[in-house]
């Protein structure tokens, strides 16, 4: 009987559950895609200009990502370059923040390396 009704509870709730995961995904990929096409218009910014900026910029993002704070970052790239990220995250109990980006490097000489999600991450 017990395993009736579970098997019951299960069929009831697992497309809604299915369904909330295809519209989190969703929600991921929009996401992405927003923090790729501002990360895009650095691409063509002089190296200079790009080293010039600070280290964070807070960004403002559209209303639907409220949940995720955003910020620019400009660091020292790994190929002696500078990378350029726009990043999200979000704090966990006031103090842990968690997130990822994506962006590039760009060398002295104007020459743009793509940079991998993973090596984004924090």
């Amino acid at each position: 009987m017990l395993r009736k009704v579970g098997g019951i509870v299960l069929a009831v709730f697992l497309p809604l559950i299915l369904r909330k995961s295809d519209k989190h995904q969703d929600y991921i990929t929009e996401m992405w895609a927003w923090q790729s096409t501002q990360v895009n218009t650095y691409r063509s910014k002089p190296y200079i200009e790009l080293m010039s900026l600070p280290e964070i910029t807070q960004l403002s993002a559209p209303e639907k990502f409220k949940k995720y704070n955003f910020a620019l970052c400009r660091r020292e790239g790994e190929n002696g370059g500078v990378e350029i990220s726009i990043r999200h995250y979000q704090r966990f109990l006031l103090i842990i923040s968690a997130g990822s980006g994506v962006g590039f490097e760009m060398l002295a000489n104007g020459i743009i390396l793509d940079e991998p999600e993973e090596s984004l991450e924090d």
